[in-house]
């Protein structure tokens, strides 16, 4: 009995000893827990009621808060996305730059600033070339900025599949786990190192994404684990997951399933799903839709106007992608309403003709058919791999400009002829009605004068055209527009109509089929100076006039800058991109105010765990000395016990 006494304890000092090597051996494991001893008697026979024979472990115990790892893990996933998040966020900061320096921004500006330049001297020859330049920058900067982006979202894409690559990994690390310690656990064995090591994988997991572990109630000490709503681990066995791409987005399922899903609870695979099919998608259509609005607002004016060489002898447009599909169906929108084409002849006269435009109906062919027809002796029109063509015939050339015309209104007995002229700067058409006052001779009769309505029957002035008017004076009517009247007599009661022409294009046709547009595309990544606009500055749009020499497009262009446009949300081009950049720092700002109290709180529980289940040296050296001198106790007694025994057998 003294010697089973004196084996148990010294065989309980050498394991105590062995166990505090361990603990300290692996103070800085991650994921390690203090282990400790429990001690049960050994009973062989008894002594007045107490059990003699030595002690023995019991059982090796794991210091562990199940509660607070449980917690830790569940703070976990929305850190991991939180991180994945802030990271692409700084990426997409340093491509978009900041409020004070973003070089799209400043393209824009100085854009805007070189058309600004070119309506004071329209015709200055380096000012046409700055415009270019600046308009070619812009759209430079456009498609680096789309480039950027999307290697963005497709490292993201990347980091998606590698992150589920280290999630299925962990999974299997977790089914292997399990079997070990499931064999471990039915021979006897100690699974506390086999146990730290699983539930430091289920802590990387839930970094990765949100899981949720299950404990088998049987005795082998499986869990299960579930992940993007299925099973990851399932006892010995992993399933694995898989990134799908799902259109323009990324999706994740169980490897071979039909389904997926494009968001998921949390993790860095939850954040990186969100960069990438919400953040960065949504940047890039705000990109493109900024795009698209400078393209169509910058080409709606630029068609409606001719540079210093004047009216064209023949137009191409640019590719329609689908040149049978209906207007409505074209990526640059066609709306109802008018396009208005002037033809000039050899000898400077001048016909205008306007087209309804039918979105819903009409396709580039039947338009083309249609424009054929309205002059078919000094107009051709055709359909070339997929753009249209419009040709002059007969010397006569084309332009697209809108202006005022007179039209008869009644009979007209007066033997003074209205001219129409002026430079007509209403951005809507408008059609003015003229009423002689009295008869009498132009210039000579005294208060003879011109009524002027406009087509609300509004009054918008009253001509003196009698005594002390010069025949054939311009003479200002609204916005620009002005009349003249010729020598001769003019007959009281007789009307006629100057029609104003202030947007040649009400339907968007013309641009949107690229006839004498400055940008080509419908894109941030498409977005393009014409080429034939690079190789002759001349044809760049500065005038509303046949003769090229005011500056009304031009000006018309750089108040794009000042013009809140509705598919902006009511912003300018160059509020648009600041509300663009600063919302993605206010997302920064918020994400890393999140960020930090996360952290805090993890940090906060971490230090909780390390204070339950951490290895303190200085408290395993105290054991180390306690078990190292009952090892020595033990030795002694037991030498003790020897030398009584020699005696006794001395004795016998």
């Amino acid at each position: 009995m003294d010697l089973r006494i004196g084996l148990t304890g010294l065989r309980l000092a050498q394991q105590a000893i062995e166990l505090v090597g361990t603990n300290i051996a692996n103070a800085s494991t991650d994921g390690y827990h203090r282990q400790e001893l429990l001690v049960r008697p050994v009973e062989s026979e008894r002594y007045l009621g107490v059990p003699i024979g030595g002690a023995e472990v019991a059982q090796y115990q794991r210091a562990v808060d199940t509660l607070l790892e449980a917690e830790i893990r569940r703070q976990q996933p929305q850190l991991g996305q939180l991180d994945a998040e802030l990271s692409a966020l700084q990426s997409l900061e340093g491509a978009l730059g900041t409020v004070s320096s973003n070089p799209l921004g400043q393209a824009l500006g100085n854009f805007f600033s070189a058309l600004e330049q070119l309506a004071s001297q329209p015709d200055m020859q380096a000012f046409r070339e700055q415009a270019l330049w600046a308009a070619q920058d812009l759209a430079g900067q456009f498609n680096h900025l789309d480039t950027t982006l999307a290697d963005l979202q497709h490292s993201v894409a990347a980091q998606a599949r590698e992150t589920v690559g280290q999630l299925n990994g962990l999974a299997d690390e977790v089914a292997e786990l399990n079997a070990q310690i499931a064999s471990l656990t039915l021979s006897g064995g100690n699974t506390n190192l086999l146990a730290d090591r699983r539930d430091q994988a289920l802590l990387e997991m839930s970094k990765l994404i949100d899981i949720q572990v299950v404990q088998r109630q049987d005795a082998n000490g499986m869990v299960d684990v579930l992940a993007a709503g299925t099973s990851v681990v399932a006892g010995q066995r992993a399933g694995h997951l898989e990134i799908v791409s799902a259109g323009a987005d990324l999706g994740i399922r169980r490897e071979g399933a039909l389904t997926y899903d494009t968001q998921v609870g949390g993790g860095q695979l939850a954040g990186l799903l969100a960069v990438h099919n919400d953040i960065l998608t949504g940047v890039r259509a705000d990109l493109d839709t900024l795009a698209a609005q400078v393209i169509q607002q910058i080409n709606h004016a630029h068609v409606q106007g001719v540079g210093t060489g004047g009216a064209f002898s023949e137009l191409t447009g640019t590719p329609v992608s689908d040149p049978d599909a209906t207007l409505a169906a074209w990526e640059t929108p066609v709306t109802a309403g008018d396009i208005h084409l002037q033809l000039v002849g050899p000898d400077g006269e001048s016909v205008r003709y306007s087209l309804a435009i039918d979105p819903e109906s009409d396709t580039l062919a039947t338009v083309a058919d249609a424009l054929a027809a309205l002059d078919p002796a000094h107009l051709s029109t055709s359909v070339v791999n997929g753009r249209l063509h419009v040709q002059g015939l007969g010397g006569w050339r084309l332009d697209f400009l809108g202006g005022t015309d007179l039209e008869a209104n009644g009979a007209w007995t007066g033997t003074s002829g209205p001219a129409a002229g002026g430079t007509y700067v209403g951005t809507d058409d408008e059609t003015y009605t003229f009423t002689v006052l009295g008869d009498g001779q132009v210039g000579v009769t005294d208060g003879l004068a011109v009524e002027v309505r406009n087509s609300a029957g509004q009054l918008v002035t009253t001509l003196e055209v009698g005594q002390g008017y010069s025949a054939g004076e311009m003479l200002d009517i609204c916005r620009g527009a002005q009349v003249a009247f010729g020598v001769g007599t003019l007959a009281a009661g007789e009307k006629f109509d100057l029609r104003a022409v202030g947007d040649s294009d009400t339907s968007g046709f013309w641009a949107a089929a690229g006839m004498n547009t400055l940008f080509s595309g419908e894109s941030a990544g498409t977005m393009a100076v014409r080429q034939e606009l690079l190789g002759d500055q001349r044809l760049l749009a500065t005038a509303a006039q046949q003769a090229g020499t005011d500056n009304l497009i031009a000006k018309r262009m750089a108040a794009v800058r000042d013009t809140p446009a509705a598919g902006l949300d009511d912003s300018t081009p160059g509020e648009f991109y600041q509300l663009l950049v600063t919302g993605t720092g206010q997302q920064i700002s918020s994400r890393t105010a999140r960020q930090e109290a996360f952290q805090n709180v993890v940090n906060q529980l971490e230090n909780q765990r390390s204070d339950a289940s951490g290895v303190d040296i200085n408290d395993e050296a105290a054991k180390l000395i306690v078990f190292e001198q009952m090892f020595q106790a033990m030795a002694k007694f037991l030498g003790t016990q020897k030398q009584a025994m020699d005696a006794l057998f001395d004795l016998l």
